[in-house]
């Protein structure tokens, strides 16, 4: 049987510039999650369709994100409690790039994701003065009431297909932090298709013919369900219990 390296070795490469192409900032999003056991039979059914992200020979790439919230996750509740036109506020670095951006996600009423971001010089745990004036200009929320919640490392694989309309993500090795608490599902894999408008996908059938369904996952929201008691979590509750079953899974 073929390791994942091996697989990822026989796809065509894309570069990062070419991703780009590709990188949706206004689009709607499908998210699957399934054990990480069926990650390598799933890519090697993709291999025709998809070309792989490779960043200095690496097509596993880890990510380091912060996420902002208020002190009464006031963010985190908007999710929660099931509130569209939601924002999401975090900072991401690319390890494989050294890239590093402050990110705003807002999911409007339509179920339509836009991201709007601005390159930064680190991964920082504050916020700094570019960055609160996006944050002030693009949303309704106090950019100063903003603090670190939750740090989430993870590794990702980018597929790209042929014209550049549709980008898969696919997140392994999941680890949440805050304070001196960690909680990692390392048995988890948690796969984003991203497109423009909705359209037949292959990587969608492949799902649907592996009896994989489609659930939301917001790392931001089941991280910090998982690693901070004090938060309502009841919404997730569900969600939770679901990703720990996938972890026992062989």
């Amino acid at each position: 049987m073929k390791t994942l390296q091996e697989i990822l070795a026989g796809y065509h490469p894309i570069s990062l510039e070419q991703v780009q192409i590709a990188d949706l900032m206004s689009r709607v999003e499908v998210k699957y999650t399934f054990n990480k056991s069926q990650l390598t039979q799933i890519l090697e059914e993709l291999i025709d369709d998809y070309r792989v992200l490779t960043v200095n020979k690496n097509t596993v790439n880890p990510y380091e994100t912060i996420y902002f919230d208020t002190p009464t996750y006031s963010l985190y509740y908007q999710h929660h409690n099931s509130i569209f036109n939601r924002f999401k506020i975090r900072q991401r670095r690319y390890v494989s790039s050294g890239d590093s951006f402050l990110e705003i996600k807002f999911r409007n009423n339509k179920n339509r994701v836009i991201k709007e971001r601005i390159t930064t010089d680190s991964l920082k745990d504050y916020i700094g003065e570019d960055g609160l004036n996006l944050i002030n200009t693009k949303t309704s929320i106090d950019s100063s009431q903003l603090k670190p919640t939750l740090w989430v490392y993870f590794d990702r694989i980018t597929l790209v297909n042929s014209n550049f309309s549709e980008r898969i993500t696919i997140d392994t090795n999941l680890s949440f932090r805050y304070d001196d608490k960690v909680v990692s599902y390392p048995n988890i894999a948690i796969a984003e298709v991203k497109q423009e408008i909705h359209f037949r996908s292959t990587f969608i059938q492949l799902m649907k013919k592996s009896i994989i369904r489609d659930v939301s996952n917001s790392k931001y929201c089941i991280g910090l369900a998982s690693v901070n008691e004090n938060i309502k979590k009841n919404n997730f509750k569900h969600k939770l219990m679901s990703l720990q079953k996938l972890s026992s899974e062989n």
